[in-house]
């Protein structure tokens, strides 16, 4: 609790560089917050005006930097509000990076908290953080009572590291072909099988997404046939691949 004397000092400083900021003294109004944020750590009001001035004056770590002492200020109520806020200017500043960190803690204290894993699942894309985004995926799914929901998640997790862990990603996409998967991960799945050399599993699941009848995914069909045309050729099974071809062309067709 501040006392009287510390009070009535804040106030007149506050009300200082409210008066410069008015008169577009911007710069001296961001060193006097600077000086005060600085003698005064432990003052949200500080920090909350000298991270709103410095983000106006283009001052980025400076900002940054008081936004993090507010993190590291707030109590449990507020705490994800503030690294929410504090992502969401990391993000507007293109440096997603700098709330890693804060943000990731959040999400080990709330892993069910909607904008928490909204927020990181944009940070781990926006650095290219593939198997961390893949590893959030599998955690989200693992709550999630949509099979189909669940086998897309985890279809895309194996996208993402099928570089760097190919085993791992085809961990992925064998839970994801006991789960009723939709049509996008049909055709991974199909995709994966050919990869390995399992022309059989290839066909079959190349063959579901030729055969979907759901308007959503004409796209979809029409890559499934050009690359089952594909398969055919390589074996050598012209009429096969002739047929698929040609259906392929159907649904290009009706995408323009």
């Amino acid at each position: 609790v501040l006392n009287l004397e510390l009070q009535d000092r804040l106030q007149v400083e506050l009300r200082w560089i409210d008066w410069l900021l008015e008169h577009k003294r911007n710069e001296l109004a961001l060193e006097k917050l600077t000086a005060l944020a600085s003698e005064l750590t432990e003052m949200p009001v500080i920090l909350e005006r000298l991270a709103r001035v410095a983000l106006q004056q283009g001052r980025a770590d400076e900002a940054i930097r008081a936004q993090m002492q507010l993190v590291g200020l707030s109590s449990d109520s507020d705490k994800l509000s503030r690294v929410c806020t504090l992502f969401d200017m990391c993000e507007k500043l293109d440096r997603p990076a700098m709330a890693q960190s804060e943000l990731e803690q959040a999400y080990r204290d709330n892993p069910e908290n909607r904008e928490i894993v909204r927020r990181l699942t944009r940070l781990y894309e926006k650095t290219e953080a593939h198997v961390e985004l893949a590893q959030l995926l599998i955690a989200t799914a693992s709550a999630e009572s949509n099979t189909e929901l669940v086998a897309e998640s985890l279809v895309r997790a194996a996208q993402l590291v099928k570089t760097a862990s190919p085993e791992r990603a085809m961990e992925y996409l064998e839970q994801a072909e006991q789960l009723h998967p939709n049509v996008p991960a049909e055709l991974e799945l199909g995709r994966h099988h050919h990869s390995q050399g399992r022309m059989e599993k290839a066909v079959e699941f190349y063959s579901l997404v030729a055969n979907s009848a759901d308007a959503r995914y004409t796209q979809e069909r029409a890559i499934a046939n050009f690359e089952l045309a594909q398969l055919h050729l390589g074996v050598e099974q012209l009429a096969e691949a002739h047929e698929a071809l040609n259906r392929s062309e159907e649904h290009t067709s009706e995408l323009q």
